[in-house]
């Protein structure tokens, strides 16, 4: 696993997965594609694109019009359903008996995940060994979820007023019992404006670091925000995987903060890019006034 550690590897995820240890995870922290347009993809990028979950078979009937919009639709929606379930149980086995997990999507795909992770539930044996064995007699879920709503300060105002707020789930493994942990959730609410479920930072469309405009990404996340998710639930040498790295924010801040990282990235030209603006990062360091402010 030290070939990937502390770098960010170009290639399929789903497949790098395979050199991460299981049980080896702290955190993982990503962003993966949101799958919006059934075609297109966000801002025209294949990857986002949903009809990249499709079958040959399946695209020929689409566009050859045997299936109309309505089924077209329902096909769209069961492959990215069947994406993310895949995703999720493959990802599991990686983290901690006490690890955490944070994925933004839209929030009917983070939905799906949750669905999966409510089917994960104690062993018999670790249900002995759990506090919660003593409120309730049969096993539950090992996770504990919620979701968070980041507000975005200076929303793009070409896309849909219903996008001007993104979704995490945010699920913690009861495995082990880690009250203090858990407690960071709500906890998490009352520091950001005493809000229930939201939490406002600096939206990337503001963002004027240096560090941001190297990005050059479609939706790169403020590094704020990840700054501070990153110091709620880890700390200093754990490790945090992002399978889906993008402009390279996870690797930043998990550097800043003295965190270990495993970073994945299918688009080389992103890699690039990505690995330019962590080494322009790695050169201004140490950042004495992190979160910078947008």
């Amino acid at each position: 696993m030290n070939k990937i550690l502390n770098t960010i590897t170009k290639g399929d995820s789903f497949e790098l997965i395979n050199q991460v240890d299981d049980h080896s995870i702290d955190l993982l922290l990503t962003d993966p594609p949101y799958f919006l347009n059934g075609s297109g993809g966000f801002k025209g990028k294949e990857w986002d694109s949903s009809k990249s979950l499709l079958d040959a078979a399946t695209i020929g009937k689409i566009e050859s019009g045997i299936l109309n919009k309505t089924q077209a639709k329902k096909e769209y929606l069961k492959a990215v359903e069947a994406y993310f379930i895949n995703m999720t149980t493959v990802l599991l086995p990686k983290l901690k008996k006490d690890g955490t997990l944070i994925i933004f999507n839209r929030k009917h795909n983070l939905d799906t995940i949750n669905n999966v992770l409510s089917q994960d539930n104690f062993t018999a044996e670790e249900w002995k060994l759990s506090a919660l064995s003593k409120e309730q007699s049969q096993p539950n879920s090992r996770w504990y979820t919620t979701y968070l709503e980041w507000k975005k300060t200076n929303p793009n105002q070409q896309i849909n007023t219903l996008d001007w707020s993104e979704y995490a789930l945010i699920a913690n493994n009861m495995t082990i019992s880690n009250p203090k942990k858990i407690s960071q959730i709500p906890q998490y609410w009352d520091d950001n404006l005493n809000s229930d479920n939201q939490y406002y930072a600096t939206s990337p469309y503001n963002s004027k670091t240096i560090f941001y405009d190297n990005a050059k990404h479609v939706s790169p996340k403020p590094i704020s925000l990840w700054a501070d998710l990153v110091k709620r639930f880890t700390k200093p040498n754990d490790l945090i995987l992002d399978i889906y790295s993008g402009s390279g924010t996870t690797a930043m801040v998990a550097e800043d903060l003295n965190r270990k990282y495993i970073a994945f990235e299918y688009e080389e030209e992103q890699v690039i890019r990505s690995l330019k603006r962590l080494n322009g990062f790695r050169d201004n360091m140490p950042h004495t006034a992190f979160p910078f402010e947008g």
